[in-house]
């Protein structure tokens, strides 16, 4: 053989692999959809993809992240005929505003979602796009959505009852880490694929499941859909009995899917505008049996929240975390567990720390949540209602005249 040969083949690979590279960075921003003649890349789209994966959203993440990129390009046209902008500071601020949903600060959150792949770009495009469609819609629609005294007596009227369900549900927690992400999402596809029955989906909790439900083939006790997260609310209303819903994000880095086993409507009651007290005791080592067999022996010194103040003395006061707030502020995760506890009781089935702590969470107590400017917000309520409602029709005409094309 000669020496040519091998340099020959080294120049070959080379060369393919330069090429590939070249298509791929031109496949990246290739078009995925144009609206009225701007262009959505795949760059862009996968940007919003990554960035709905790091805030946890629900069902399919590409086809969300198509249809926020198509409304925001049909709102940024409105929002160019009009003549609106966002300065530098105001987009400081909703920067901050978003940051502090996570309890970060804007740094540190685009560092962290930077870990994610999510470009700071993404970031302040998204955040920016936002403010100037609110701003657009209050020019365009704020004097077309006073409120009467009338409809405030009305709105705080229908706040004192509510009526509402409990669901009967089973539940499968996977986890979501990054070296399991995959094999977790090809799994959900497996059950969604086979699972037809309870007895098979009880199965696969039994088999699969990271939760203490496993033992019971991941069924769970009957819960008021009212004190769940809204987020989690609004996909298990909509969901047949036997049905199993998309993946839920419910931990740092864990996946849920629920079968409805079953409904029942609640008649009329106070109305549970909710504030959550509750602790969370954290142990190094996640779900290690170390760490578990250390969560139960605290565990069984526990019968109130305050039972954990002479266990942290003994240790570091850093692991323990009080928190009082309304249900709303919640994180999804810690919600969906509290939504299964009475007061004073414990579940150990949430981590941090990329998984690697283990957290002890015990319901304190749920108390109605008590506004002192009840009328302001209920006219406020009446008028965020009232805006997105004509802000919503006034988008869909747009996007009915738009033309929306894919390659």
């Amino acid at each position: 053989m000669s020496k040519k040969q091998p340099m020959k083949r080294l120049i070959l690979v080379l060369s393919a692999l330069f090429l590939g590279g070249a298509a791929a960075a031109q496949n990246m921003f290739a078009p995925v959809v144009t609206i009225n003649g701007a262009v959505v890349t795949q760059y862009e789209l996968d940007q919003r993809v990554a960035f709905l994966q790091v805030l946890r959203a629900p069902g399919d993440l590409e086809e969300a992240a198509e249809k926020a990129l198509i409304d925001e390009r049909i709102q940024s046209f409105a929002a160019d005929r009009a003549g609106i902008s966002v300065s530098k500071e105001e987009l400081g601020e909703g920067l901050k505003e978003f940051a502090a949903r996570a309890n970060l600060e804007v740094e540190p959150f685009v560092a962290a979602i930077g870990q994610s792949g999510v470009a700071p770009e993404t970031l302040r495009d998204f955040v920016e796009a936002g403010l100037r469609w609110r701003k657009f819609v209050r020019q365009q629609f704020g004097p077309k959505a006073t409120v009467t005294e009338a409809e405030i007596d009305r709105e705080l009227a229908s706040q004192e009852t509510v009526t509402g369900a409990r669901v009967s549900l089973a539940e499968i927690i996977l986890p979501a880490t990054p070296d399991l992400i995959d094999q977790t999402r090809e799994l959900i596809a497996e059950i969604h694929r086979v699972v037809r029955t309870s007895d098979q989906f009880a199965q696969a909790a039994a088999r699969f499941s990271l939760s203490q439900s496993r033992e019971n083939g991941g069924r769970i006790d009957a819960l008021d859909i009212n004190t769940l997260p809204p987020q989690l609310a609004e996909i298990l209303l909509t969901m047949k009995p036997g049905e199993i819903s998309d993946p839920v994000p419910v931990g740092e880095q864990a996946l849920a899917i629920f079968q409805m086993r079953g409904l029942t409507e609640l008649p009329p009651r106070p109305a549970p505008n909710l504030t959550v007290d509750y602790a969370q005791y954290a142990i190094p080592g996640g779900n290690t049996a170390e760490a578990q067999a250390e969560a139960q022996e605290i565990i069984g010194k526990l019968d109130a929240c305050d039972d954990f103040y002479p266990i942290v003395r003994g240790v570091s006061e850093d692991r323990l975390t009080r928190v009082s707030k309304p249900l709303r502020q919640v994180p999804s995760n810690t919600a969906v567990t509290l939504a299964k506890l009475d007061p004073n009781e414990t579940s150990i089935d949430t981590t941090a720390g990329g998984g690697q702590t283990l957290l002890i969470t015990m319901l304190c107590s749920r108390t109605p949540e008590l506004g002192e400017n009840a009328r302001e917000a209920a006219r406020l309520a009446v008028f965020n209602d009232r805006l997105t409602s004509l802000a919503n029709g006034y988008l869909e005409a747009l996007k009915a005249d738009a033309i929306i094309r894919h390659p």
